[in-house]
């Protein structure tokens, strides 16, 4: 049995610091995959700007790459891009793994046919791998017919931090001591900072952003290693995750529950599953985002209450849950189909 995993993420999966929270986890899937089977990687890379010119003619390498594939018996897994690319033959079986449906420009309505046929393969796919409940339903929603749920995973070891180790992190960054710290999210757009920001930004709180800064605001704004990441979090008092578009979990609040760091959070999509069950704060309105985070700023007992609780809920999401999942799909199709 042979399996290929075709992706067109902008970047490749050796460079985890340039990777997103779902190219985390496929990232994490693919090699959990190849320690079990035979596995290659179909990668062709997103052009930048993502222009509808430049994504045509990744259309046309992706359909290029997929001809010199021997389709017999062959397992082929797809992300939500190349979902709309692949022209499903007899003798192949796939498998999609979707955090959740991107409004990318490949789906919009300037390419109602490359947004049809992706729904259509969506329906016709053999198994969806999705992350969350929330998630879970809506495809079924959609007509699929075999959805499951495979979690994101963690090494929880890895979240075990010295407390010295946040007075070097924050003393190297020139980070206030005599402040709590907010950390408010990746400097995106879509992960609402420009509201929080307005909402917190006559607090007596150091405001802090991380990775590339494709917004501009008065505030720090980091580009760390993921060691360093981590430290952020836990070096935080409150980790905001307010975005504004619709989840398929949220890694950064689970970081942030697995380092004992509270999190406020908007509970798009299937990050309401990850704030409710680690009982944590969701907060809907921005309006409502000051008062919040100046209760929360005022009652330290809270604040060790909601680490201590996120923290248990957090740390039950193994990789060996995670690769036994998987290994389930795998087998479970393999068997069905005889391939």
């Amino acid at each position: 049995m042979k399996i290929t995993w075709a992706t067109t993420t902008a970047n490749d999966y050796d460079n985890l610091n340039t990777l997103s929270g779902g190219n985390i986890y496929d990232k994490m899937s693919f090699e959990t995959l190849k320690k079990y089977y035979n596995l290659e990687l179909l990668h062709i890379k997103r052009p930048k700007p993502r222009t509808l010119i430049k994504n045509i003619y990744k259309t046309y390498l992706f359909y290029k790459s997929l001809r010199n594939i021997n389709y017999s018996g062959r397992i082929l897994i797809l992300d939500n891009i190349s979902l709309a690319f692949v022209n499903k033959k007899p003798g192949i079986k796939t498998i999609a793994v979707l955090h959740h449906i991107d409004n990318n420009i490949l789906l919009s309505w300037k390419n109602l046919y490359l947004k049809r046929k992706f729904y259509d393969n969506l329906r016709n796919t053999d198994i969806i791998i999705t992350v969350s409940q929330y998630w879970l339903k809506e495809f079924r929603d959609l007509g699929c017919r075999d959805v499951r749920v495979i979690y994101n995973p963690f090494d929880v070891s890895r979240f075990v931090i010295k407390e010295e180790k946040v007075f070097e992190f924050k003393t190297r960054y020139n980070i206030p001591l005599n402040k709590p710290l907010i950390y408010l999210g990746n400097c995106r757009e879509e992960k609402g900072v420009m509201e929080s920001y307005e909402q917190l930004k006559d607090i007596d709180a150091c405001l802090i952003t991380s990775g590339t800064k494709n917004i501009h605001l008065p505030v720090i704004n980091l580009h760390l290693n993921y060691d360093d990441y981590l430290l952020l979090l836990k070096s935080s008092t409150i980790v905001l995750t307010m975005s504004k578009m619709t989840e398929g979990w949220c890694r950064t609040a689970h970081e942030a529950m697995l380092c004992g760091t509270p999190v406020i959070g908007s509970g798009t999509g299937g990050m309401k599953e990850l704030l409710q069950d680690g009982k944590q704060i969701i907060c809907e309105k921005f309006d409502d985002l000051q008062s919040i985070v100046t209760k929360l700023l005022n009652n330290k007992e809270m604040r060790n209450k909601m680490g201590l609780d996120g923290r248990e809920l957090a740390s039950s999401f193994s990789l060996e849950k995670f690769e036994n999942d998987w290994k389930d799909v795998i087998n479970t199709l393999a068997k069905k189909y005889d391939c």
